[in-house]
């Protein structure tokens, strides 16, 4: 076990715990998640901060923060689930997982209207996953890190690529060196 695969001690005068295993697909999941909130800015792993984005692969940042971000992903994978079925891409998920995505996402509907009336005070008053219902969850975020650019705008064009083009300067073509045989043969000729 390396380095990069343990967390920082949770609790005053513990050792390093050891990164609990993530199915490959879940954990890649997870970077993109930690990399859109950015949390790789303060990560403790060199790795993280050098690649500017999440890139332990046991995804060590989120472990560390597991309590605060649990909530999050569920929320993130129930819209996630939500925007599939409103494209008419039914996912094979199981009737319990599709009633509680449902729940959850009329919870979130009514924790976003209280929040938004104050009653919960200012963002300082405000846990992680409030403010990511506040900021976030209304946003269109999808898994490959791309936002939705259907909200506005001009309708698409494919000549502007090539109207709008910026000036790019012409190519410099240098002469091709000769070859020493080519140059010895040119030079008995005279």
């Amino acid at each position: 076990m390396t380095t990069i695969d343990k967390t920082e001690p949770r609790e005053a005068g513990g050792g390093a715990k050891p990164a609990e295993w993530l199915d490959p697909l879940y954990a890649s999941f997870l970077r993109r998640v930690c990399t859109m909130f950015a949390l790789h800015r303060r990560c403790p792993h060199k790795v993280c901060r050098r690649a500017n984005a999440c890139a332990t692969r046991h995804v060590v940042c989120y472990q560390s923060m597991e309590a605060e971000m649990q909530p999050i992903v569920q929320s993130i994978v129930a819209r996630i689930w939500r925007r599939s079925v409103d494209a008419g891409e039914e996912r094979d998920v199981a009737p319990a997982y599709r009633d509680g995505y449902l729940r959850r996402l009329a919870r979130e509907e009514e924790e976003i209207s209280r929040i938004r009336s104050g009653d919960y005070g200012g963002d300082d008053a405000l846990t992680a996953y409030q403010l990511w219902l506040k900021y976030w969850a209304e946003r269109a975020w999808r898994p490959g890190g791309t936002q939705s650019r259907l909200t506005g705008g001009e309708p698409y064009d494919p000549d502007a690529r090539e109207r709008d083009a910026p000036w790019t300067p012409p190519k410099i073509v240098r002469a091709q060196p000769v070859p020493p045989q080519a140059a010895d043969a040119a030079g008995s000729r005279r």
